[in-house]
């Protein structure tokens, strides 16, 4: 099994990884992407996101990149969308890291050379929660960097017998 996450995800993926090999579950890789390392989660800027209102999240979405100015500005997208992100927030701002137990298997961080959340400090220090191997990578973008600049172009496929 190969996890990856990213952002607040690659905190759910190392935490997955540890419950999987504590019990008994080989964890082949874990890839963490554009995250501080889980004992840097949270920025230590005494901003708490549990008391931010939508227009505050919704700024704190745009300073990251990757959502598009035109859909948060739409009021049934942040309808839908806000309160699922203000959860998220909510949950992140909860989450402290335990340093035990390590990692056994390998761990890949990767961070945007232009993420305004993650230097490339906050992601080597990905190397302390695994006994295994460890890499750190510096991809060109921000912390959507995947959405910067896709590793592949569009996808298209052919359907047999569609016409």
């Amino acid at each position: 099994m190969v996890l990856l996450g990213h952002s607040m995800g690659a905190v759910v993926a190392y935490e997955t990884a540890r419950l999987l090999e504590g019990r008994g579950v080989p964890v082949r890789h874990l890839y963490a992407s554009g995250a501080r390392a889980p004992q840097l989660a949270r920025p230590d800027d005494g901003q708490d996101t549990s008391a931010m209102d939508d227009d505050a999240i919704a700024d704190a979405l745009l300073a990251l990149g990757g959502t598009d100015a035109a859909l948060l500005a739409d009021p049934d997208f942040r309808e839908l969308v806000l309160p699922y992100v203000c959860a998220d927030f909510r949950m992140f701002d909860r989450y402290v890291h335990r340093p035990e137990p390590l990692l056994g298997c390998p761990v890949t961080a990767i961070a945007g050379d232009a993420d305004p959340q993650v230097d490339a400090g906050h992601a080597a220090a990905w190397s302390a929660v695994t006994s295994g191997p460890f890499r750190h990578h510096t991809v060109p973008g921000g912390h959507f960097y995947l959405a910067d600049r896709p590793p592949f172009g569009p996808l298209t496929a052919e359907v047999p017998g569609a016409d």
